[in-house]
């Protein structure tokens, strides 16, 4: 039970809140996702934290908060379980929680409790907004918070500098040592955290001595998910202290419906079809077609499925042929995939494989082998869709990138963390015109594809439509766009990306 709990406060030590007073509290549309390790055993949990929306609540400025944390595999269930969805709303002005609703499935059936804060002007910090309050004060704090039923109190001091180099990239950091009864209660001792020490003060790390081992939690996942222009104002769902009668059960339930829409936050529509011409070297090498075909159930599983397929390949080809696809089937939420087919054939044939997402363990399988793999994680194509609806914005110094995006990606027989570098806004010719666009470099961390050295033009449009890919010698340049189910594209708009 102690690190179970230890777990959840895991979760809010890395949620995403930049440091200084004058600064925002929250970073809307952050996305922060974690690996969990426990002395020997690897993958043990995820979390994942998202900064969904600002608004109004009540008449005053609110931010939502959601996360997710599950402990998985078989090591997982050994020593701790646990499987928590929680949603925040914080104050904006005064950083206090105003009301919070958690859903624990750990015992198997959903147990929900609800806090409603927000007739109480002199409500206490709890367990977020009092590491929240750390994070603000540049790590160094004296405060006291409430968990549960008891009072606790918290130092955290910076203790040093020191510079990582995880699975997610090479980071500068600063040191917090954090000490608490809290801690003592569950058996933790020497808790450090590590802050980026640039101006977004991301959590990269966490490490605490335990009776099990070292518990560290390392980041896996930096992305700024894109806003709608209207952001949505908070509404929490509060339930009556009396509880509601038992609804009667509805006999027959709704059948499913295929090819509904897809959320508005995403930057592509159902049918979208994209042909782009392919060069190898210079020379016409066929077309390569790529489109968000439909949504139905695949396996029993509400999913859109993409493809990307081959055509007019000359004969005298040898990397491609005609035919040769790749097809992922993904949540119409969180476009992470549970199932990718490669199909490739002449000198990339080593290449085919199923790759399925045990959605238990969170492990990969694949060619009767399973790869333990950080919560979602991406195929190449599916990351090739999310990635327009990433928040690209450009680091005002080239020699300090700290707006990268880093995304856990799969790829034959590993996963590892792509780094997104955006740069700044540019003119690409394209389809005879000049095209606004923006150049995204990206850095796989795998040798096979970094010898590719890929980038990606993305345009400034609504839909931040891919323009153009290269790969190696490859060079695939967008020749048409149509779009092939009912549902109308989205009118076209420029797009500033150096806005905040």
């Amino acid at each position: 039970m102690g690190l179970l709990t230890f777990a959840t406060l895991a979760v809010f030590l890395f949620a995403s809140v930049p440091a200084g007073a004058q600064q925002q509290k929250f970073r809307t549309g952050e996305k922060l996702a974690y690996r969990v390790s426990l002395d020997s055993f690897d993958d043990v949990a995820f979390a994942e934290t998202h900064v969904v929306s600002s608004g109004l609540l009540d008449g005053r400025p609110t931010y939502e908060i959601r996360f997710r944390t599950r402990s998985l595999n078989f090591a997982s269930a050994a020593f701790f379980l646990f499987d928590e969805d929680r949603t925040t709303f914080v104050s904006a002005d005064t950083g206090l929680p105003l009301f919070q609703r958690r859903i624990d499935a750990s015992a198997g059936m959903p147990i929900e409790t609800m806090i409603d804060r927000r007739q109480d002007p002199a409500a206490p910090l709890d367990l977020v907004t009092a590491l929240y309050r750390i994070r603000q004060s540049n790590g160094s704090a004296n405060l006291v918070f409430a968990e549960g039923d008891r009072t606790y109190s918290l130092t955290s001091s910076i203790s040093g500098v020191e510079r990582l180099v995880l699975s997610a990239g090479e980071f500068d950091t600063n040191i917090a040592t954090l000490q608490s009864d809290y801690f003592t209660t569950l058996g933790m001792s020497d808790i450090r955290l590590n802050l980026t020490s640039d101006e977004r003060q991301i959590p990269v790390l966490l490490r605490a001595r335990t009776t099990r081992g070292e518990l560290r939690i390392e980041i896996s996942g930096i992305v700024m998910v894109e806003q709608p222009s209207a952001e949505p104002t908070p509404n929490p769902i509060i339930s009556p202290v009396t509880p509601p009668p038992t609804p009667t059960p509805i006999p027959t339930p709704t059948p499913y419906q295929p090819n509904q829409p897809i959320s508005p936050e995403l930057s592509f529509v159902l049918g979208e079809t994209m042909k782009f011409r392919v060069r190898e070297a210079g020379v016409d090498a066929g077309l390569l077609t790529v489109a968000a075909e439909e949504r139905r159930e695949f396996d029993g599983i509400d999913s859109i499925r993409i493809a990307a397929r081959f055509s007019d390949v000359p004969a005298t080809s040898t990397a491609i042929r005609n035919g040769d696809s790749i097809v992922t089937f993904v949540d119409p939420r969180t476009m992470i995939p549970f199932k990718t087919e490669v199909r490739f054939s002449g000198a990339l044939a080593a290449m085919s494989q199923t790759a399925t997402l045990d959605r238990t363990t969170n492990a990969i399988v694949y060619d009767g082998t399973r790869l333990d793999a950080p919560f979602a994680t991406h195929s190449v194509l599916s990351l090739f869709y999310a990635v327009r609806s990433f928040n690209l914005k450009p680091s005002s110094d080239a020699k300090n990138p700290v707006n990268d995006t880093r995304v856990s990606v799969f790829w034959r027989d590993r996963a590892t963390v792509f780094t997104l570098r955006p740069g700044q806004g540019e003119t690409l010719m394209n389809r005879g015109e000049a095209r606004p666009a923006q150049l995204i470099t990206i850095l796989p961390q795998n040798p096979e594809l970094d010898r590719l050295f890929p980038k990606l033009w993305l345009g400034l449009d609504a839909n931040r439509t891919p323009l153009k890919l290269v790969l190696g010698t490859f060079e695939f340049e967008l020749i048409d766009v149509q779009f092939r189910l009912s549902a109308p594209p989205r009118e076209p708009q420029k797009i500033d990306i150096m806005r905040n």
